[in-house]
C-alpha cells in the first residue's frame, strides 16, 4: 500500500472504545443458537456471536464480491464458523480456520460439517481447523461436539 494513502487513514480507536463496542452479551456462558441466511449454527459457551463487520464479510463471500471458488481461504478468529461455512458453500478449494480459542475452533468444525457437509461435489473443500494455544490456560475449552472432552485447567 502507498505510504501516502496510509497517512490519510484515520487514527485507530482507543482500546477502551474498541472494548466498549465489543462487549459480549450476558448469555455468553450458555449454549445458544445463531441463524444467518437460513442456516442454523450452534454457539457453545464462551464463543462470540458474529458482529456487524463479520456479517459484512459473510455476505460478501456469499455474494461472490469476495470470490473464493477454487482458492485457499483463511478465516482468522473463526468464532462459531459462519465465514468458513460460507467459503465452503461458495466452493473454496481449501479452508484454513484458525483461532486461539479451542471452543471456537471446535464450534467452527461442528458447524461447518452441519451446514456444508463433507465430500459433496463443489462443496468438497479441504478443511483445516487450527487452534493456536493461548499463552494462558483456557478455562472454557471443555465444550466440543467433535473432539474429546477434557477437563478445564485450573
Amino acid at each position: 500500500m502507498d505510504p501516502a494513502q496510509i497517512a490519510q487513514l484515520p487514527p485507530p480507536l482507543p482500546a477502551e472504545r474498541i472494548i466498549g463496542l465489543n462487549q459480549p452479551r450476558v448469555d455468553l456462558h450458555t449454549l445458544r443458537s445463531y441463524s444467518w441466511n437460513g442456516w442454523e449454527f450452534d454457539v457453545p459457551p464462551e464463543v462470540f456471536l458474529p458482529g456487524a463487520t463479520s456479517r459484512m464479510i459473510h455476505q460478501r463471500v456469499l455474494d461472490d464480491d469476495i470470490d473464493v471458488r477454487g482458492r485457499v481461504y483463511a478465516a482468522m478468529g473463526v468464532g462459531l464458523g459462519v465465514e468458513a461455512a460460507v467459503a465452503g458453500l461458495r466452493g473454496a478449494a481449501r479452508i484454513l480456520a484458525a483461532d486461539v480459542h479451542p471452543a471456537s475452533v471446535a464450534a467452527t468444525e461442528h458447524n461447518y460439517r452441519r451446514v456444508v457437509g463433507a465430500g459433496r461435489g463443489p462443496r468438497s473443500s479441504r478443511w483445516s481447523p487450527t487452534c493456536s494455544p493461548p499463552s494462558r490456560p483456557n478455562r472454557d475449552s471443555t465444550w466440543s461436539p467433535s473432539i474429546r472432552r477434557r477437563s478445564a485447567s485450573p
